[in-house]
């Protein structure tokens, strides 16, 4: 059985693995010599001298022939004093420390010295059976320890080096890990935080990351997302477009931008986006991938288009409304001036520089200052705009009439940065304006005209009605030949007078366009047969032939007015009858389609070409001979043609000197449905038309009054006067409204005119009726008198019949009616 010898070998654990081997092969050696010339176990310790502390490690091996086992290994307490100095001794073993001395075959220590290292041999207590002294047995193996502790020592300051450069690095790794995840952390944050879309593709077009807001585009997570592409989302077509886009953006090498129409998977949100796809390249030019951006334009897109269509709104309002625009910016002193703005004044947009230099050359020298005082006042924070008309020089010299339109606009500071406005070219406007006002000053004159003419009419009509009024009176009082005669001729030039002045009045209201013509049902015959009655006379006293021939199936009743038609037929007849001498006057009456014919023949003097291009003239005879042989104002045709016109007819001449003239008036046929006639006044069977009724007259002109006392006296009537409207009030309540059936109020009176008097009449007795008396012929006065509450109106020179039977109208209508007080 072979002997065991246990070696413990103690050294500095910190060598590296390196140094550890080499150390091993020494020892080795060094037991192998020990053993050689001993032939006892040995125990060998390295310390290092240049440890504070002198913290020794070892190392228990087994020895079993030559082979060394190792066994174990663990720290050695310290080393006592005797162990550390660099002296060659041998110690015994009671000097080592109590650990060391665990084995009683360890009775000698030997400390040799190896550099700044000691080797200690912990020796059995058997002798040493070689005879070399131990400093020779150990002198070759402490040369090699040495050289084998230096390179240890190296190798330890190497690892400690290492294991410190490991360790900053671990601390410099874990450092920049956190500070990238950190980094990762934000930058996954902010792409997720970042509204538009955002994602990575690889050259193949397969996605590598995206952002959250992506993910709801196809309704997935980030994870499902990567190593997939568009075509596992969405349609081929759609894909196929992305496709195309992404190589586009890759062969450009440059960032392209487009619009895409995207639907959320997610919600189902349909918008515009506009995508911009950037290559990834590395510094080497190596492409990488696209990187994607699509944000959400729609809503900008919406005011863009809402913005455009304002625009071209505003644009269309602009062109419509043929405004000019102006802008002036204060702040940089430019200024715009639109297009229209230099048109206007004839001139291309190139052909005016946009300077205000400009304006002041153009804008005429009598408005300019005043225009400059505005925006001086607007400068000032006087105004915040004006509007003002001012003229400006048009480029073929004539003026232009602007109106001009200004806003001033203010900073936060309130200091003026701008004034804008308009121009609208308003020189149409100004000619109407001008028109207008020529035409105000031609109806005023008109107006005016009118006025006097219906003054004097009033002045002549009123004694007129006192001739015509008293001569009747003299012709039916008078019963001698000459006396009748004589007042018959007073009559006779007064009825002439009174053509004249209503002629004259005619005349005035036609050329001041206020004739009014009716347009009510009447009898035709009736008024053809009242004309030729009222010149028949005239006609037999010249000894001339008159007759009237009526075509068969005229119209009965037809709609038009009946007076207006009369007054045309009489002057018509009554020019013929007035210029021939002898032979024949004749009216004939006929329908030609949808027009009446009124021809009236005569075979008078005739008339030239000349004359008859004067006949329709107003105040135009043939000659003056014409004038002084036969008399007239020569206003009967001008006024007959214009109300002729005025109820849609004509009237047409032709004639031949010596021969006759023909005059042909043509009416509307516009057929009627007969209408009832009111019922005819009723006569008394004895005394006069208007027996037993009892009549209250307020005239103030005392000859007026004389006349409507006799005429109405005549009649049978009893009648009351007062000579104003005052005094008519007061002998109705005096007397009582039931003590008379009519009252006749002249409209112009002192005191009370009867237009007052007539409005409290009817506040007193709304039944009583009351027919106004007027030296007024206009229509307005007739308007008037109804107004006031008068049931009808007499114009003045009072007509006995018409006067008559007015009153018998009005007096048959309301018989059977109470009158209320």
């Amino acid at each position: 059985m072979e002997r065991e010898y246990i070696l413990s070998v103690l050294y500095d654990l910190t060598l590296t693995i390196g140094g550890e081997t080499q150390l091993d092969t020494l020892f080795r050696k060094v037991l192998q010599r020990l053993l050689y010339h001993t032939a006892f176990p040995a125990g060998l310790v390295l310390t290092d001298n240049k440890t504070e502390g002198g913290t020794t490690y070892g190392r228990i091996a087994t020895v079993v022939g030559d082979h060394l086992l190792e066994q174990r290994s663990g720290q050695i307490l310290e080393l006592p004093p005797t162990l550390t100095n660099s002296s060659i001794e041998l110690l015994n073993a009671t000097a080592l420390p109590t650990d060391l001395n665990r084995n009683e075959k360890y009775h000698y220590c030997l400390k040799l010295p190896i550099d700044d290292a000691s080797l200690i041999l912990l020796l059995s207590p058997h002798k040493p059976t070689s005879k070399l002294p131990l400093t020779q047995i150990f002198k070759p193996v402490l040369a090699n320890l040495s050289r084998s502790i230096l390179l240890c020592r190296n190798s330890e300051q190497l690892t400690r080096t290492l294991e410190s450069d490991r360790d900053q690095a671990r601390s410099d790794l874990a450092v920049a890990l956190e500070r990238s995840e950190r980094e990762r952390t934000l930058l996954r944050s902010l792409n997720d935080t970042i509204p538009d879309l955002v994602w990575l593709k690889d050259p193949d077009g397969i996605y590598l990351a995206c952002n959250r807001a992506f993910e709801g585009l196809y309704g997935t997570t980030e994870e499902k997302l990567i190593g997939k592409s568009d075509s596992d989302f969405v349609s081929g077509e759609l894909a196929d477009f992305f496709r195309e886009k992404d190589r586009a953006a890759l062969k450009a090498g440059v960032p392209s931008v487009n619009e895409e129409w995207l639907t959320f998977a997610s919600n189902g949100y349909h918008g515009l986006f506009e995508t911009i796809k950037t290559p990834l390249k590395t510094e080497e030019g190596k492409i990488l991938g696209v990187l994607g951006i699509a944000r959400d334009i729609t809503q900008r897109k919406e005011t863009e288009q809402a913005l455009r269509a304002s625009e071209e709104r505003f644009e269309l309002a602009m062109r419509a409304a043929n405004d000019g625009l102006w802008d002036w910016n204060l702040q940089t002193n430019e200024v715009y001036y639109s297009p229209r703005w230099k048109s206007m004044l004839g001139y291309e947009d190139h052909e005016l520089e946009n300077v205000f230099s400009t304006w002041e050359q153009l804008v005429d020298v009598d408005d300019k200052t005043k225009t400059l005082a505005l925006i001086e006042d607007c400068m000032a924070g006087k105004s915040g705009g004006f509007v003002t008309e001012f003229r400006m020089r048009h480029k073929e010299g004539h003026s232009v009439f602007i109106l001009s339109r200004a806003v001033m606009v203010r900073d936060d500071k309130g200091q003026p940065v701008r004034l804008a406005g308009t121009h609208v070219d308003i020189s149409e406007r100004k000619a109407a304006e001008r028109a207008i006002m020529e035409k105000e000053k031609a109806e005023a004159t008109a107006q005016a005209k009118s006025q006097f003419l219906a003054n004097m009419s009033h002045e002549i009509r009123t004694p007129l009605n006192g001739v015509l009024g008293l001569a009747k009176m003299g012709e039916r009082e008078n019963s001698l030949q000459q006396s009748h005669e004589l007042f018959q001729r007073i009559g006779t030039s007064g009825q002439h007078l009174l053509s004249v002045v209503n002629d004259i009045l005619d005349f005035s209201k036609i050329d001041a366009g206020k004739l009014v013509v009716e347009n009510q049902p009447f009898m035709l015959m009736t008024s053809v047969d009242n004309a030729a009655n009222l010149i028949r006379s005239q006609a037999e006293e010249k000894h001339l032939l008159f007759h009237v021939d009526v075509a068969d199936k005229l119209p009965p009743w037809v709609k038009g007015d009946a007076l207006r038609l009369e007054q045309i037929l009489v002057n018509m007849l009554s020019n013929s009858v007035k210029f021939t001498e002898q032979g024949e006057v004749s009216l004939r009456v006929t329908t030609q389609e949808n027009s009446l014919l009124f021809r009236v023949s005569d075979t008078g003097i005739g008339m030239s070409e000349n004359q008859l291009a004067q006949l329709f003239k107003p105040f135009e005879q043939a000659d003056s001979s014409t004038t002084r042989r036969f008399g007239g104002t020569g206003l009967g045709l001008a006024i007959s043609i214009n109300l002729a016109k005025i109820m849609g007819g004509d009237i047409q001449a032709t004639s031949r000197v010596g021969e006759g003239s023909e005059f042909i008036l043509t009416m509307p046929f516009v057929p009627a449905v007969q209408v009832d006639e009111p019922n005819a006044p009723v006569t008394p069977t004895t005394g006069g038309r208007l027996q037993g009724v009892r009549l209250l007259a307020a005239e103030d002109v005392d000859i007026n009054r004389l006349i409507l006392e006799d005429l109405l006296m005549e009649e049978g009537a009893q009648v009351s006067f007062a000579e104003n409207g005052l005094q008519a009030l007061k002998q109705l309540e005096e007397q009582g409204v039931s003590s008379f059936d009519l009252v006749l109020m002249d409209v112009q009176m002192p005191v009370m005119d009867g237009y007052e008097a007539t409005r409290r009449i009817q506040e007193m007795a709304p039944g009583l009726p009351v027919v106004g008396l007027t030296a007024h012929a206009l229509e307005k006065e007739r308007e008037r008198c109804f107004a006031a509450g008068m049931v009808d109106h007499i114009t003045k020179p009072i007509d006995p019949e018409r006067l008559i039977a007015t009153i018998q109208r009005h007096i048959t209508r309301l018989s059977n009616a109470p009158i209320s007080a």
